[in-house]
């Protein structure tokens, strides 16, 4: 469900790897990082080839880009108070 729902937001469609797997992902950038493979994008794209695809809901994204100035809105008038709480936990 939070795929769908990421794919909702960002109203792209996702590919999504069989299995979870950060030590993967850390091991594609470790290749690219050693001069062992030129392009992130093409190793990430052989490895999640082997997943599914989800689709966005076209439904579910107009409502989320209906929603998302409100949220720009609320963003903007509530960041003053978490960085007040960050700084009293100090």
């Amino acid at each position: 469900m939070r795929v769908q729902i990421l794919a909702d937001v960002l109203n792209r469609p996702l590919l999504v790897a069989d299995e979870a797997d950060s030590a993967g992902g850390t091991a594609l950038l470790s290749l690219v990082g050693l001069g062992l493979a030129d392009d992130l994008a093409e190793l990430a794209a052989a490895r999640a080839g082997k997943g599914r695809r989800v689709d966005p809901s076209a439904a579910n994204a107009a409502r989320y880009g209906e929603l998302f100035p409100v949220y720009v809105r609320a963003q903007a008038q509530l960041g003053p108070l978490y960085h007040e709480g960050w700084l009293a936990a100090s």
